[in-house]
């Protein structure tokens, strides 16, 4: 995880919160930009903020607590993998950039904070990543970049995926569930479904409180038994 900053320089002094479009790395991806000829993404042409983020050294985090099961799927990373952790700390020191992680925390939540604070703030800014959960972040002033498909992310990619627009696509991800992270959701409600209950009832709180109105009986047994899960996934 690190943080590279290059600003503009206006009268004399270099301001880093204007006039440059900034970078959000989660680990897929990063080796592609820092390394020979992917950097081009970065650099051709415009100023650049780059923060890069990874996971901290402990797999627990808070949602392990609200959650014991998150991510219990999981195996351990491969033997031949885990030396090559450090390595990834050198390239990001080696391009100037400082190591960014929390303990407690998923490298998605800091590439979130960041990226919304960057926005906050006027900035441009692209994910460099093709994690789906990171699609929630989508806005007019932030992209999405898939290095390995060489393909940008924006509002309408979004959509074409999930149905909805990014605000939703937590709601959505919370009704379908998640196999890879162990996220339960709604037992047989799909992206598709998700889509067509949310575009009725708008929002998944507003869903889950009007479950009963939902004219399928099982769909909406599903939902009503299912509710407390529903509501944990979206954490």
């Amino acid at each position: 995880q690190g943080f590279w900053v290059r600003g503009e320089r206006l009268n004399g002094k270099y301001d880093y919160m204007r006039g440059f479009s900034s970078t959000v790395l989660g680990d897929k991806g990063m080796i592609e930009v820092l390394g020979e000829g992917g950097h081009n993404l970065l650099w051709e042409g415009r100023q650049c903020h780059l923060v890069l983020h990874r996971e901290g050294k402990s797999s627990i985090t808070f949602r392990n607590e609200l959650y014991d099961q998150y991510k219990a799927n999981r195996s351990e990373p491969p033997e031949e993998l885990r030396p090559q952790f450090p390595l990834v700390r050198r390239a990001a020191e080696a391009f100037a950039a400082h190591a960014i992680e929390k303990e407690g925390f998923e490298a998605d939540d800091l590439i979130a904070t960041y990226a919304r604070q960057a926005e906050a703030k006027g900035a441009r800014v692209t994910i460099v990543s093709s994690d789906k959960d990171l699609m929630q972040l989508v806005s007019d002033t932030v992209l999405m970049l898939d290095t390995m498909k060489n393909k940008t992310m924006g509002r309408e990619q979004v959509f074409e995926k999930f149905g909805v627009g990014p605000e939703k696509v937590v709601d959505i991800q919370s009704l379908a569930g998640d196999s890879v992270d162990n996220v339960p959701g709604a037992p047989g409600i799909g992206v598709k479904t998700a889509a067509q209950l949310l575009d009725e009832y708008g929002d998944l709180d507003t869903l889950l409180a009007r479950a009963e109105e939902i004219k399928q009986p099982k769909r909406r047994q599903t939902l009503i038994d299912n509710a407390d899960l529903i509501r944990i996934s979206k954490q």
